[in-house]
């Protein structure tokens, strides 16, 4: 398992208990592709990882509400 892979299991444990917290993790790591994490995401947690993606496409600011949005 990568660090990055770590990060973003610890992060979704997380956020179950905390919806925003993703939101600010996923913003901060600028240097890592969206998409390459929304990829990932999907792999590991589909439904979540296919909000993100679709929710990421569909608008430039589509994170920030990421955190707003209901798992369901």
């Amino acid at each position: 398992m990568t660090a990055l892979q770590a990060k973003v299991d610890l992060t979704i444990k997380l956020q179950l208990q905390s919806r925003q917290f993703i939101t600010v993790y996923l913003s901060a790591m600028s240097l890592i592709s969206l998409e390459q994490v929304g990829r990932y995401l999907r792999f590991r947690f589909l439904k979540i990882g296919k909000m993100l993606i679709s929710i990421v496409h569909s608008s430039p600011s589509g994170l920030m509400r990421f955190g707003n949005v209901g798992l369901h």
